[in-house]
């Protein structure tokens, strides 16, 4: 376990890890072959595309106003 962790961190983005930490404060690892394609205050694009498939990593923040707004219907509409 230990060997697939050293291993898995190895190859991280730190590049993008570090401007999520550093500009808003999340703590997420990336893969290293994610890029950021969008980054601004409240919304957040990562992706990989190749030639077959395109995988991404959407983040979208607001502010929390009132406990409502973390319930299922809420997050839907």
């Amino acid at each position: 376990m230990k060997r697939y962790q050293k291993l898995y961190t190895k190859f991280n983005n730190l590049v993008v890890e570090n401007k999520l930490r550093d500009e808003h404060n999340i703590s997420l690892r990336i893969p290293g072959d994610f890029r950021l394609d969008v980054n601004t205050e409240d919304f957040i694009w990562i992706s990989k595309e190749t030639p077959t498939s395109s995988q991404g990593i959407l983040i979208y923040t607001y502010d929390f106003t009132d406990p409502n707004t973390l319930t299922k219907e809420f997050l839907i509409n």
